[in-house]
């Protein structure tokens, strides 16, 4: 639920982004009738095709770059050629580097339906 609060935190965090135009720009979005919110404060939405799987194992190309493509292996032997998802593509990152360099195990959020990969935490074995 978003709160007062989270709204009036929003419209700070996006005076401070848009700088010295910020409340002009916010005075023409409000009279448009929209508002400002932080994605953080936006109820987790999941499509039928997102789903969680773990202890799986991710490959990417050695130069890895945009797209962003990624293999997922599940324990079962399923194979995913999947995109990351562009804003966690560092994230994803470093999960693959804890994976190849302590032997992590990796819990992944997939949406099959857009063959994007959501997330990537690395999990100690």
């Amino acid at each position: 639920m978003i709160t007062r609060k989270n709204l009036e935190a929003a419209r700070e965090a996006a005076l401070s982004a848009l700088g010295r135009t910020g409340e002009t720009t916010l005075a023409r979005l409000e009279a448009a009738g929209l508002t400002v919110v932080r994605t953080a404060d936006l109820p987790e939405q999941r499509g039928a095709g997102v789903r969680t799987l773990t202890g799986v194992q991710l490959r990417t190309p050695a130069n890895w770059a945009a797209p962003w493509p990624v293999t997922v292996i599940a324990p079962d032997g399923e194979t995913l050629h999947l995109h990351v998802l562009r804003a966690a593509h560092t994230q994803v990152a470093e999960a693959v580097h804890l994976q190849e360099v302590m032997g992590h195990a990796l819990d992944v959020e997939v949406d099959t339906d857009s063959e994007l990969l959501i997330r990537a935490t690395a999990v100690s074995r």
